[in-house]
């Protein structure tokens, strides 16, 4: 079975983790933590393979080919702004702190208003720390886009695969855009929230999970 790629890994773990914290019962927050764990320590599952697949193995062939045409170099590109993306990410999931109790001490928020606040700036922090390595990505594979019509399909899923902490920040921005002014202004003010931390392990211990 083949070792699964971080790039892949730390997306299903983290909609696992997501998803833990969003279901109500116990047994579906169990479920999802099983999820993200057997992603984090194991090599791999159907799904995660088909993602690999998805995002790395329609491509690698023809880039190992050797060809000095525009299509060789652009699948080429494509690639290595995969492999760059993956060290990015890589470095960004190691930054990561556990932030204290003491963090929020001067903001008067309730459980539900910490968890709004926390998910909406883990998202913000971990889009910014990769945004230059995306946005190398996506002009990669834009450009094989426009000149592989073979590979079109495979590149839209993994785009919307690589974006999709983006599209998350855009709905969890709104949640927190609905909390009081008074109070999105203290978050505002704690500069740890601007750099990455782990998201679950915060919430846990602050007691907001």
């Amino acid at each position: 079975m083949a070792v699964v790629p971080g790039i892949t890994r730390r997306r299903v773990v983290d909609v696992a983790d997501r998803t833990s914290l969003a279901v109500g019962s116990y047994e579906e927050k169990q479920f999802w933590r099983a999820i993200s764990a057997d992603c984090s320590i194991q090599e791999g599952i159907d799904v995660k393979k088909a993602l690999v697949g998805i995002m790395i193995a329609a491509f690698c062939s023809s880039c190992l080919a050797g060809d000095n045409d525009v299509l060789a170099i652009a699948k080429s590109n494509y690639n290595q702004s995969i492999s760059d993306l993956d060290i990015v990410e890589a470095k960004c999931k190691e930054s990561e702190v556990v932030l204290g109790e003491n963090t929020f001490s001067n903001v008067p928020a309730n459980n539900e208003e910490l968890r709004a606040a926390l998910i909406y700036f883990n998202y913000k922090a971990k889009t910014a720390c990769a945004e230059a390595a995306v946005k190398n990505y996506l002009m990669s594979s834009a450009i094989l886009y426009s000149l592989d019509i073979t590979q079109k399909e495979h590149i839209l899923i993994a785009n919307a695969l690589i974006v999709e902490s983006n599209v998350q920040l855009l709905k969890y921005k709104q949640s927190y855009d609905a909390l009081p002014d008074a109070l999105r202004r203290a978050f505002n003010k704690i500069k740890a929230l601007n750099r990455p931390f782990d998201l679950v392990g915060t919430l846990n211990n602050i007691g907001a999970n």
